[in-house]
């Protein structure tokens, strides 16, 4: 599958595509519980709103950047 990834839409929101997220939102517990961790794979905008896909498991899904934010690891020395 060669899906267009939009990273330009990505970098609006200072995400890119293979970032990994934490789920921050109580509301979508059917999809992934808060503190569940995916990556993301692409980036769309639709009415003006720009959603980035997640993959949890097997499946991709549509969130707003105040539902999830990007995992910063910690180098340790």
């Amino acid at each position: 599958m060669n899906e267009v990834t939009n990273p330009e839409l990505g970098e609006k929101l200072g995400l890119a595509p293979g970032d990994t997220v934490e789920m921050v939102s109580d509301e979508w517990d059917f999809v992934a519980p808060k503190g569940e961790r995916g990556k993301i794979t692409h980036f769309h905008l639709d009415g003006g709103m720009i959603f980035a896909y997640v993959l949890f498991g097997d499946a991709h899904f549509p969130f707003t950047s105040d539902e999830i934010q990007k995992v910063v690891e910690v180098e340790r020395p």
